[in-house]
């Protein structure tokens, strides 16, 4: 009896065995039919200053939809120095294989707390020991063909509050000193516009309110003038949606 036993309690225990593994194996087809991939983010770090790295890289893995797809990624800056960022802009290269040809696509992500004075202390600087936000792609990044294998980014150029700054920057502070330079004309114009409208902050709402193409009598010429123009445009709808006309008011009226 004790033997009968015992050959049933050895057979439960393969059957449960065999079960479980057919269980974790359909998991594994499940996940793989979703196409989903991972692949590393290599960073590319500023040298180190003082024994440390000033302001540092932290990401995660890329996610593919498919062999042409980023589904997308994180990557933060966390500040290690003893100063506040203001400003900064990272650079993420992603290599391409077409057709035995490696080729290589670089795009530019910026973080920006002084876009414009009229948004100061709206943006909170990154202070020390503090990460900014998802320095990454803001949406998927898709090709026609080929193969993505290889994913790179690099810190090109980090504005602190007292105005140093460190970096190789290869544009870096370009890109940011155009997108100012984009707010800037923005902010006139509107304020241009609310003069010759009598001062009435209704009559300028609908120039702003929703997401609309840019007059060309704003005069942007590059298109970090245009990201710029448009991150103003963006700031106004939300103090209007959250504080109301009066906000609008106190920032047209400055400098009339």
């Amino acid at each position: 009896m004790h033997a009968i036993l015992k050959i049933l309690t050895i057979t439960c225990i393969v059957i449960l065995f065999l079960g479980f593994r057919a269980f974790t194996e359909e998991s594994a087809v499940t996940q793989s039919a979703q196409g989903l991939q991972t692949m590393s983010v290599v960073p590319t770090q500023l040298p180190s200053e003082h024994g440390y790295i000033p302001v540092e890289l932290r990401c995660g893995l890329a996610t593919l939809r498919s062999s042409n797809i980023i589904e997308g990624f994180s990557c933060v800056l966390h500040n290690n120095s003893d100063k506040r960022i203001r400003a900064a802009d990272v650079r993420y290269s992603i290599a391409i294989d077409q057709l035995g040809t490696s080729n290589t696509v670089t795009y530019d992500s910026t973080f920006e707390t002084s876009l414009h004075p009229d948004f100061f202390g709206m943006i909170k600087l990154i202070g020390s020991g503090e990460e900014s936000g998802n320095m990454g792609p803001p949406g998927p990044i898709s090709y026609e063909s080929g193969s993505i294998n290889r994913i790179e980014i690099a810190v090109d150029y980090v504005e602190f509050e007292d105005g140093s700054f460190t970096g190789p920057d290869r544009q870096g502070s370009k890109i940011i000193k155009d997108m100012r330079e984009g707010a800037r004309k923005y902010g006139a114009w509107l304020k241009t516009q609310y003069k010759l409208k009598g001062r009435s902050v209704e009559s300028i709402v609908p120039l702003f309110e929703t997401e609309q193409i840019l007059p060309n009598d704003i005069d942007l010429s590059t298109p970090d003038q245009e990201s710029g123009a448009k991150q103003y445009q963006g700031q106004l709808r939300k103090l209007f949606r959250t504080k109301g006309k009066s906000e609008i008011a106190r920032i047209v009226e400055r400098g009339q």
